[in-house]
């Protein structure tokens, strides 16, 4: 089975009343290994899931703050600590069964705040059409389909601009995007797996032309390793590993 697909038991409550009007359940292992950004699916625990009444909860990881929030056209939903630093909330909707367009507010310990978009709550830009065409495509495919590639999203609250990474890498238990947008801590953008295929995808809110990144693949012996983007434009800083987030059709210097 793929690594994207959901064990039912990680997600199952041992009562059926434990999961009404609460959070779709989550099992205390797959939140452990959310929170240390190890999870085989980090899509399928954080961002917005509906549970079993079709009410909307949205988890989040957010390290180093005092407090957090979910701002929907519905109001502001204080959400709480779960576990390590994962935050939960159950929201309000006008349409049960729908998700609604909702941001994630950061409270600092000093009580400033910032407004965030949440990476976990969009869907991945490629399909089975683009998967087949990595299969069966040459060099253009791979350089068209996989890297880091601008996005552009429009939603209620506003236009979403941010970078899309994606990344092939076999037989490893768990990638990640690191970089100066999250202090080089990839274990709060855990990359998720596609299918059956090895091909690694998460788009970041909020990264842009120039930014720093590097991936993180961990090793089925648990070490994690730092790579560059095989298809990345290298950074001068640190060659090796660093690589820039540039605009489509950058070549570079030769």
């Amino acid at each position: 089975m793929g690594q994207s697909q959901i064990e039912s038991d990680d997600y199952a409550p041992h009562r059926l009343d434990e999961s009404l009007g609460a959070p779709l359940h989550v099992q205390l292992p797959v939140l452990e290994a959310v929170d240390r950004g190890e999870y085989r699916a980090p899509h399928a625990v954080l961002g917005p899931h509906l549970n079993l009444v079709g009410h909307v909860g949205v988890r989040t990881l957010q390290r180093g703050v005092g407090g957090v929030n979910v701002l929907s056209g519905a109001g502001t939903f204080p959400m709480h600590r779960e576990l390590g630093d994962i935050w939960v909330a159950l929201l309000e909707s006008k349409e049960i069964g729908r998700v609604p367009d909702y941001r994630i507010q950061r409270i600092a310990v000093d009580g400033s705040t910032v407004t965030l978009d949440d990476p976990y709550r969009h869907a991945p830009r490629l399909g089975e059409l683009e998967l087949y065409r990595l299969r069966t495509g040459g060099p253009e495919v791979q350089r068209h389909l996989l890297g880091a590639h601008l996005q552009h999203y429009t939603s209620p609250m506003g236009e979403v601009e941010g970078t899309g990474f994606v990344v092939h890498c076999e037989d490893v238990t768990a990638v990640r995007v690191c970089g100066d947008f999250n202090i080089w801590n990839g274990s709060t953008h855990a990359m998720r797996r596609l299918g059956n295929s090895w091909i690694w995808e998460i788009f970041i809110p909020g990264v842009g032309l120039g930014t720093k990144y590097r991936f993180e693949y961990l090793e089925p012996t648990g070490t994690w390793v730092e790579y560059a983007d095989p298809l990345g434009h290298y950074s001068t800083e640190d060659p090796d590993t660093i690589c820039l987030v540039q605009a489509e059709g950058f070549e570079g210097e030769e």
